[in-house]
């Protein structure tokens, strides 16, 4: 009788061993970490990036704004004494955001908050500060370095009721609103009254 030859294994039917899968596995693990990582750093950087695209879109926007309502008003005020001077201006003039009334009105700008406000005043009262842009972050100074408003005290600038006809604007802005320091940029821009009203004084502003 013959017998049968003993079957052998072939190398290539071989598989994996557990080390070796622990192996692959553990490489592989690495290997998505790392993608993740990156990819997680990509997606926060556009993030950053589309914030602070936002964040200067309104900036800029509200420097328009108050350039066409400055250079339209009759007079301007900034308080240059107080717990927080060149923080607030004041002005006379038409409502630059209104397309349905060209009627005459005190007009207020404040950065408070780390934010840019405006207020009107309409009848008889101030109405609800409104945020304006977002991510204002001048912080209070020492001087007159990076104030929001600072009036030009130039006497060729002066009116016969003592403000000034110009005033110097800057904003700080900073979509990261809790990092002062760094990623920060600058719009500056000096604007100046085309007509003022010498009527007026800066002691016409009604209280509130």
């Amino acid at each position: 009788m013959n017998r049968r030859a003993p079957l052998t294994r072939l190398a290539d039917d071989r598989g994996f061993s557990l080390i070796e899968l622990m192996v692959v596995l553990s490489v592989m693990g690495l290997i998505m970490t790392a993608f993740l990582g990156l990819l997680a750093s990509v997606q926060r950087s556009l993030v950053r990036e589309t914030n602070r695209s936002t964040t200067m879109d309104q900036a800029r926007l509200a420097m328009e704004g108050i350039d066409r309502q400055v250079r339209s008003a009759s007079i301007l005020c900034v308080p240059t004494t107080g717990t927080s001077p060149y923080y607030t201006l004041t002005l006379y003039g038409p409502n630059a955001y209104s397309t349905s009334s060209s009627a005459n009105r005190w007009v207020q700008y404040r950065v408070q908050s780390q934010t840019l406000q405006r207020r009107q005043y309409i009848t008889s009262s101030w109405t609800s500060w409104r945020t304006v842009a977002t991510g204002i972050v001048n912080s209070t100074p020492s001087g007159t370095t990076n104030v929001p408003f600072l009036p030009d005290t130039a006497s060729q600038y002066a009116s016969t009721s003592g403000a000034s006809r110009l005033v110097n604007v800057t904003f700080i802005v900073n979509s990261q609103t809790s990092d002062t320091t760094s990623s920060s940029s600058k719009l500056q821009s000096a604007i100046a009254i085309r007509n003022q009203d010498a009527t007026l004084s800066c002691s016409s502003i009604p209280a509130g």
